[in-house]
């Protein structure tokens, strides 16, 4: 851990965002369970298990490739020495789109598969970089730095 990561953990601000984002999380994830229970009444419960299985496997591999492919994008415009914010969100909106495919549910799983379309992907990725912009630059420059 860095010393930033360290001196947020005391701002109370932070950890409200923390909690929130946690909070919401779990309702989804309850809400999921909810789901489940209800089509295992009509498939079964081990069919349903296995479908929800199936569904994150095929994610990660999905994620995989298309994350490999956006670090590829970003690799080679930093060759090139062109800075594409473009491509750092849509990175950043494949990794959202993955987290949601992991989650084990229909509707993350429905989200996630939806958040590799380049449209959705876009938005995933401005939802999660708001106020990043100087970080991503940052990155851009250490990425040139060490390349």
């Amino acid at each position: 851990m860095n010393t930033r990561f360290l001196l947020k953990l005391l701002d109370t601000g932070f950890i409200f965002r923390l909690c929130m984002i946690l909070l919401a999380l779990s309702l989804v994830v309850l809400g999921e369970f909810f789901l489940m229970d209800f089509i295992s009444g009509f498939w079964g419960i081990y069919f349903t298990l296995a479908l929800a299985a199936s569904t994150g496997l095929a994610g990660v591999f999905l994620s995989y490739r298309e994350i490999t492919a956006r670090i590829t994008l970003i690799k080679e415009s930093v060759s090139e020495g062109v800075y594409s914010e473009k491509d750092m969100i849509q990175l950043i909106g494949s990794i959202a789109a993955a987290l949601l495919l992991l989650l084990p549910g229909f509707i993350t799983d429905f989200f996630g598969i939806i958040g590799f379309f380049p449209v959705i992907r876009m938005i995933y990725g401005k939802g999660a970089t708001l106020g990043m912009r100087a970080k991503l630059r940052e990155t851009y420059e250490y990425l040139r730095l060490y390349d």
